[in-house]
């Protein structure tokens, strides 16, 4: 699945939406979440049972908002950010499909710079907000936690687990926070992807 929705062609699942195992640099591309039957070893997770689905999906929306500048909009930069002194929250937006029953997802973010405490994965029920229009003043409220990366490195994947908050198909929204006061970049759209996969 492209930006603009249209679906990808199974070389260009291979070629476009490259998928690189863990430790190595994003590919130069825009954030993806495709569906891929292949197994997920291929994106650094454990291979995938006979029969199943493994999907990669990149964002079609991401974003930060800063408390510190509550009408500033920052969905034409090239990095997300978290930090939590001044409060700095990310937006990530996802179009998913193919979600059924005995789907799990993974979140996949890549960190440009890196703390101690790490980030915090939060749900977001309302996903109508506008990548050039969103800021701290107008962002949609975040639900509560349900997943912790631990300590960020730079040049490194964290991995977490989401299928609580993927449910079925359609758009899927997720806030970054952190408790860190360190101000950490994670890659846009170059290094967010979700994994489904979907067992037989």
């Amino acid at each position: 699945m492209r930006r603009d929705g249209s679906l990808l062609s199974s070389m260009e699942r291979l070629t476009v939406g490259r998928v690189l195992p863990t430790g190595l640099t994003p590919p130069h591309s825009p954030f993806r979440l495709l569906l891929l039957p292949v197994a997920l070893a291929v994106a650094g997770g454990d291979p995938a049972p006979p029969g199943a689905q493994a999907a990669t999906f990149t964002p079609v929306a991401d974003s930060y908002v800063e408390a510190a500048a509550p009408t500033k909009n920052n969905g034409t930069r090239t990095s997300l950010r978290t930090d939590a002194s001044p409060v700095v929250t990310s937006y990530v937006r996802f179009d998913v499909e193919g979600v059924g029953p005995g789907s799990s997802a993974k979140l996949r973010v890549y960190a440009t710079s890196g703390n101690t405490v790490g980030f915090q994965v939060r749900p977001v029920s309302d996903s109508s907000w506008s990548e050039t229009g969103i800021n701290y003043g107008n962002a949609p409220a975040y639900g509560p936690v349900i997943g912790s990366s631990g300590k960020v490195t730079a040049n490194v994947w964290s991995e977490l687990d989401v299928s609580s908050a993927v449910t079925g198909d359609g758009s899927v929204t997720f806030a970054l926070t952190s408790t860190s006061a360190t101000a950490t970049a994670y890659s846009s759209r170059l290094g967010a992807r979700i994994l489904v996969r979907r067992d037989p």
